[in-house]
């Protein structure tokens, strides 16, 4: 149950931005912005949360993010909106959706992996 309420309140920071950023900054169409939307949870989900977060730390796996979001939106993102992306508009809807994957990360460290040993801190 603790995924699925991580994956829901993952998919309600990215589907919020990608309205906001896509739809009424770019004015694409609504449906694909929301099949994108969901792409993108689950993709970020599986290798940044899953995969990358708990071999290292909230910052590496937010900067993955953003790489990952920002390739499949200006990448991917064009055959479900039907039109180009510019890479300009894919950075800034990563970068804000990084913002709330630092906090998301956060949140996944103390209720998805709350017995995850933590790595002592270098200097």
């Amino acid at each position: 149950m603790k995924h699925v309420w991580a994956l829901l309140i993952k998919a309600a920071i990215v589907f919020v931005v990608l309205f906001i950023v896509l739809n009424w900054m770019n004015d694409y169409r609504v449906g694909p912005t929301v099949a994108l939307a969901l792409l993108l949870t689950g993709l970020s989900y599986l290798i940044g949360d899953l995969a990358i977060l708990p071999m290292t730390n909230n910052f590496v796996a937010t900067l993955a993010d953003i790489g990952l979001n920002t390739f499949a939106l200006w990448i991917i993102g064009p055959f479900f909106l039907g039109a180009f992306v510019p890479f300009t508009t894919a950075l800034l809807a990563s970068v804000i959706i990084g913002v709330g994957e630092w906090f998301f990360h956060q949140y996944m460290e103390r209720a998805v992996f709350p017995n995850r040993e933590k790595e002592p801190e270098q200097a």
